[in-house]
């Protein structure tokens, strides 16, 4: 009995003076265990097609786009698997949302940046912006190629309405290009491969809508 009260006023002693101590260490290994648990499970995408504009998109469309471009794409990262991520960046043009579209298109100048995207969605004002800032690819060798009608944006090619490629998505009505990231002069093997993708789904607008 003279044991139990002894270990019990210990135990008692020990929070009196540690409690705090022993909060923010449990508190600590809590946060440690939680952030290693969300960067195993993080997807490592391959490539990213990011969207920016107004777009109509369901979760069941999204996984469908996802799991097309799964199946023709490479592993950019070598993981072993294939990852393609539709990334949409709301821009209405609206005068209540000019915040949101500033904060998307600030966005995307970030991920431009980090070439975290090689492949985007664009309308002809953005289009003609980021070329103008020469982020984007000079795409006429496709025009040629293909044979297509060059226009005065040879930096997109123009998506049509019914493209199998983006059927799925609604368009808002607006004429969208598919443009690419310019070529870096120092890209990796990831960033090479990931280029690479960016020019097959390229090649998968041209030829679905031919």
């Amino acid at each position: 009995m003279e044991e139990q009260k002894t270990l019990k006023s210990r135990i008692e002693n020990f929070f009196y003076y540690y409690k705090w101590h022993t909060i923010f260490t449990l508190l600590a290994i809590f946060l440690i265990v939680t952030t290693i648990i969300q960067v195993r499970s993080r997807i490592d995408y391959d490539t990213t097609i990011t969207f920016l504009g107004s777009f109509g998109q369901e979760e069941a469309t999204m996984k469908q786009f996802q799991n097309n471009m799964e199946q023709v794409l490479t592993d950019a990262n070598e993981d072993g698997e294939v990852h393609v991520l539709p990334y949409f960046l709301l821009v209405s043009g609206d005068v209540m949302s000019a915040e949101q579209d500033s904060a998307s298109a600030v966005r995307l100048q970030g991920m431009i940046l980090t070439r975290e995207t090689t492949v985007m969605i664009l309308d002809q004002g953005a289009m003609t912006a980021l070329a103008e800032g020469g982020a984007l690819e000079d795409l006429t060798p496709f025009y040629e190629e293909y044979g297509l009608e060059l226009t005065d944006h040879p930096y997109g090619i123009p998506i049509s309405e019914d493209n199998p490629v983006f059927s799925m998505f609604f368009m808002s009505g607006k004429q969208y290009y598919i443009t690419r990231l310019a070529k870096g002069t120092e890209m990796d093997a990831r960033q090479t491969a990931d280029y690479e993708n960016a020019e097959k789904v390229l090649r998968m607008v041209i030829e679905g809508q031919m």
